[in-house]
């Protein structure tokens, strides 16, 4: 599947699979292209059950500055002419959603997905970094608000960003438009571990690595209960937390945790 990709580059061993954004003379700037070998590599994912763990990063000195120029434009003028057409009908038509790819993303329910953020991530790129389950950054990490410098709407930042460092400090930044670099986004807690360049790759691979070695039905699970929290109140959720455990505990895996805990021995999960 690898050669069939022209601006990803996608691999997997060992349980792990990754993604490279890989247009580093432009960033990694989103492009079509881009885009939809993104998704063909998220429904693989999706479909592979001996993939436990995505990483998305980028090559280069970016990690995904956003959407191309050219889409961009294009996105412009299809906005303007939207607008003049309905500027006499109140309420305006509501269009088709923004940010595709975190949705998509979120489809991935029950693969974590570890963010290695190599460098500048703007726009639909730092979007593409919120949706992730992990974040880790280099020093050279750069999270850029670039909407409200563009008088446009911020994104899906307004969904995440409250959620991830708390209603306060994410009003801060998105109303400011004011850029987040390592040291801040680490003490919010936007990121787990900021680490220097050249030792990135391998902090992302050693971090998939243990989620990896989890025990995959209740991990699997247990991701898909924090997201159906984010958007159920506390009896709903631990309803749907009871329905997960009577399914797990006719796992293997369950038996062998259960065991192992009596027999005071570490678990053997494969």
């Amino acid at each position: 599947m690898m050669s069939e990709f022209k601006e990803i580059i996608y691999e997997k061993r060992d349980g792990i699979a990754k993604i490279t954004l890989n247009r580093p003379e432009k960033l990694n700037a989103l492009t079509d292209v881009m885009g939809a070998e993104l998704r063909t590599a998220f429904v693989d994912v999706q479909g592979d059950d001996n993939t436990r763990v995505l990483i998305i990063t980028g090559n280069g000195t970016g990690f995904c500055s956003g959407e191309d120029v050219n889409i961009l434009r294009a996105h412009a003028q299809e906005r303007e002419a939207r607008a003049t057409a309905t500027a006499a009908i109140k309420p305006i038509p509501r269009p088709s959603g923004a940010s595709p790819l975190p949705r998509e993303m979120e489809r991935l329910v029950r693969k974590p997905i570890v963010a290695a953020v190599n460098g500048v991530a703007a726009g639909a790129g730092y979007g593409v970094a919120l949706a992730s389950d992990c974040r880790i950054c280099s020093s050279n990490a750069r999270f850029a608000h670039v909407y409200g410098r563009r008088a446009l709407v911020t994104s899906c930042e307004v969904w995440y960003l409250p959620r991830l460092i708390g209603l306060g400090p994410a009003m801060y930044h998105i109303l400011l438009a004011d850029d987040m670099y390592p040291e801040e986004a680490l003490r919010l807690g936007l990121v787990s571990k900021v680490v220097p360049p050249e030792a990135l790759q391998d902090e992302a691979w050693e971090l998939a690595g243990r989620l990896a070695e989890r025990p995959l039905m209740s991990s699997q699970f247990t991701k898909e209960a924090i997201h159906f929290g984010l958007n159920h109140n506390l009896e709903d959720t631990m309803d749907w937390v009871g329905w997960a455990r009577a399914v797990n505990a006719a796992s293997g895996e369950s038996r062998e945790g259960t065991t192992s805990f009596l027999e005071k021995r570490r678990p053997q999960f494969r």
